[in-house]
């Protein structure tokens, strides 16, 4: 038995992209991709710096390394202990499916994968992380919370029912999920993000027998210009209401934390805390401060303390603080958004 963190990055060709409102382009766009990239990079070496021990794995369409910014990700693996498995993106929607995050469904080709390669056994504990994510401390208690309830979720429990969550509301939600199982439901079901997956391969086998007809059931949805679960989340929403997860144990681990005041921030003091920070509007500004910082030292795992890492985190990503100086280039942000968009 072990305990693996993994992560991903799915490559997309023109023909199969679609649009990453967090990184403002194309899937299929290089300068998006490299955004990813730096992501993993950064992520990874938080991961090791803080678990010395624990399994890394990562996942992609591809089978090359790439060098980024003169980073050889062959040489940067290799020094932090990192196993890449090349996954095909099997479970592609189809063009005009959903107009945005279309390859986050390449999270169940990784399920798949895991679940016949002999390198992962029915007993280990599995934990899937979107890449724009920061591990903060040792993730032990994570994963004996994993074997405890063999499957564990983040629950987004502050939005109301009719509120539209990439499209869907949970109303929908609960609409669709009749449909697909065919019978009636007597409550409105909740939404499970899809940034974290945390189960042992047994639990993800039980998830991926349901996964594979209810995929073709969308597809048949499409085709016929039915509604249909747009996005990941929504899917795997679907899967633990299916095998009866109710979930909502990883919400003392990670939280998905907006720093810009400008548009939205939801950071509060105590938030440095979380083992896992998920930052989905620092991937174009504190990943690549980080991914360069770390560059100048070659991804030394012995050149800063814990702590140093930590305090550098916090300032970096602005949690849980943020100076006066920021706040007053947030304000002038947010005065120039008003205008343009008058």
């Amino acid at each position: 038995m072990s305990n693996i963190l993994a992560t991903w990055i799915c490559i997309d060709d023109p023909e199969n992209a679609s649009y990453f409102p967090s990184s403002k382009g194309s899937s299929a766009d290089v300068s998006v991709q490299l955004i990813y990239w730096r992501c993993v990079a950064v992520f990874m070496y938080t991961a090791r710096k803080f678990n010395p021990e624990l399994r890394l794995v990562f996942f992609s369409n591809i089978t090359e390394y790439p060098t980024i910014d003169n980073v050889n990700y062959k040489l940067l693996f290799e020094k932090l202990n990192i196993e890449f498995y090349t996954t095909p993106f099997g479970f592609q929607t189809p063009a005009g499916y959903y107009g945005s995050w279309s390859n986050q469904f390449y999270e169940f080709s990784i399920l798949k994968f895991i679940c016949e390669h002999p390198a992962f056994s029915n007993e280990d504990a599995f934990t899937l992380l979107d890449s724009d994510c920061l591990i903060t401390k040792d993730l032990n208690t994570l994963f004996s919370t994993i074997i405890k309830n063999e499957c564990i979720t983040y629950l987004i429990d502050w939005y109301s029912a009719s509120y539209k969550i990439n499209g869907l509301s949970r109303t929908d939600m609960k609409s669709i999920f009749e449909r697909l199982q065919n019978f009636k439901m007597d409550a409105i079901p909740v939404y499970h993000a899809g940034e974290f997956l945390g189960a042992t391969i047994a639990s993800i086998k039980k998830l991926m027998n349901i996964f594979f007809p209810t995929f073709q059931s969308l597809l048949n949805y499409y085709s016929n210009n039915q509604p249909r679960l747009h996005e990941e989340a929504h899917v795997l929403s679907y899967l633990y209401h299916r095998c009866g997860y109710e979930g909502g144990q990883a919400n003392s681990y990670i939280k998905r934390l907006w720093t810009d005041p400008s548009s939205y921030r939801n950071v509060k003091s105590g938030d440095e805390n979380y083992m896992i920070w998920h930052l989905p509007s620092e991937k174009r500004f504190g990943f690549e401060k980080m991914f360069h910082f770390l560059k100048k030292s070659d991804f030394d795992l012995n050149i800063y303390t814990a702590q140093q890492l930590h305090k550098y985190m916090q300032y970096t990503f602005r949690v849980p603080n943020i100076s006066y100086s920021k706040y007053f280039y947030y304000y002038i942000k947010k005065s120039l958004k008003k205008l343009v968009n008058k």
